[in-house]
């Protein structure tokens, strides 16, 4: 733990680099699968429909 302590102190620029793209990286992998996930709700549902309207005018 101190080498990474270390390492901070004497490379801030990178530390701080390195810790906005990692959370940038987080926030986008979250968003991603949060609208994926709503996207493949909203498909699934819109097909189910799709299905059982066919089948009510068959």
């Amino acid at each position: 733990m101190n080498l990474i302590i270390d390492m901070v102190k004497e490379h801030w620029f990178w530390g701080l680099i390195t810790l906005t793209v990692l959370v940038w990286y987080s926030i986008i992998t979250i968003y991603v699968a949060y609208r994926g996930a709503y996207d493949i709700k909203h498909m699934l549902r819109d097909l189910a429909a799709k299905h059982a309207k066919r089948q009510v005018h068959r």
